[in-house]
């Protein structure tokens, strides 16, 4: 407990007391005031980072350093909470958000992945034509030759025949003559 000056034994807010002594300081000429405890919580309070174990941590320290709730303290209770669900409100929003673009992103690797085994395929299948064209190449080549040399032979045969054919216009009009 605390006594005021006039002598009354009664429990005293801490900020109330402040004030009194402040009070007393300034009519007893007392110019130089020393800050507050509870001014410097307020201060530290609206200084630091804001995050859930902070906000009830402070206002906790803050509310025990003024030996009861107050308004204020209520009113900064209520600002963390709604800002607390405002961080919530937008972190869902970001979740189904994402959410969405995972999804987009598997739909377009399955698309993707489908794409590559059809190219895979068709590759596969360029191969297995480049060798049949190899050998059929091969084929044509040798065939070509193989005609080349026929088509010789037939040329010589053709020759040889139009020689017979002379050899044999001789003969017959030698035996007619």
């Amino acid at each position: 407990m605390q006594r005021i000056p006039s002598g009354h034994a009664t429990p005293i807010r801490q900020d109330s007391l402040q004030s009194l002594m402040h009070h007393n300081q300034v009519h007893n000429g007392d110019i130089a005031e020393a800050p507050s405890a509870h001014v410097e919580q307020e201060a530290d309070y609206y200084s630091r980072p804001s995050s859930p174990q902070q906000t009830i941590n402070d206002l906790v320290s803050v509310s025990t350093a003024g030996a009861g709730p107050s308004v204020q303290l209520v009113e900064r209770m209520s600002s963390a909470v709604r800002r607390l669900e405002s961080e919530k409100a937008s972190t869902k929003e970001d979740i189904v958000r994402l959410s969405a673009q995972r999804d987009e992103a598997r739909a377009e690797i399955v698309s993707l992945m489908r794409e590559v085994e059809v190219k895979r395929e068709k590759e596969e299948k360029v191969k297995e034509l480049e060798v049949e064209v190899k050998n059929l190449n091969e084929r044509w080549q040798t065939t070509l030759e193989m005609l080349g040399e026929k088509s010789e032979e037939v040329e010589e045969l053709k020759g040889d025949i139009a020689d017979l054919k002379s050899i044999y216009r001789d003969l017959v009009q030698r035996t007619v003559k």
